[in-house]
């Protein structure tokens, strides 16, 4: 059984206490929502659990690794609440890179994950002349590659129609029922059985 692990965890920014003392454990096929007021930490959060940023205090691991070493990392997905493409790059190509960052399956294909999230007649498409909701369907095509065992999603939902946020939920629901651990942050109503982590 997987064990993932917060403790103790802190995080200050300047003068401002985001928060303090985290302690949460989150077991296979769990999806926890981290909600909290606007400017109460959960990028941050979500930041801290990737491996990205540091807490000021506490530690995280997942089956006993902890977040600085690379048996961590390669459990680890983050995609963040901003498209990280380049938009001089087509479709296919910033894929392409992404995949070159994270621990993805190597028997699926790129164009496979574009045709789930619908943007099969877009990958020579340079990213510049996408909409906000198809750079993000870009990002999120990383769901399906992904062989990460948890998944740190940060407003996965943002500039997505209904349609795009149900596939979404859909692919989050399949990860949980394989046994993957996911995080996540919304604004949105949500669809999926999820525990809550408030900060």
């Amino acid at each position: 059984m997987s064990l993932f692990k917060i403790k103790n965890l802190s995080c200050q920014k300047g003068f401002n206490l985001l928060f303090k003392q985290i302690n949460y454990t989150a077991h296979d096929s769990e999806i926890i929502q981290i909600k909290g007021l606007n400017g109460k930490g959960k990028t941050s959060l979500l930041r801290i659990l990737s491996g990205l940023s540091k807490p000021d205090s506490g530690y995280i691991s997942f089956n006993n690794s902890l977040s600085d070493s690379d048996e961590y990392q390669k459990d680890i997905l983050y995609l963040g609440h901003n498209p990280s493409i380049s938009l001089d790059l087509n479709v296919i190509e910033n894929l392409e890179y992404l995949r070159s960052l994270n621990n993805t399956d190597l028997n699926l294909q790129s164009l496979h994950a574009l045709k789930k999230l619908g943007l099969a007649n877009f990958q020579n498409e340079f990213c510049l002349n996408l909409s906000a909701g198809q750079k993000r369907r870009v990002i999120l095509s990383m769901l399906v590659l992904s062989k990460s065992k948890v998944w740190l999603l940060d407003e996965p939902f943002t500039a997505l129609d209904s349609l795009g946020i149900e596939l979404i939920e859909s692919l989050i629901k399949q990860h949980s029922d394989n046994g993957g651990i996911c995080f996540f942050t919304s604004h949105q109503t949500s669809s999926l059985n999820f525990k809550e982590l408030v900060l």
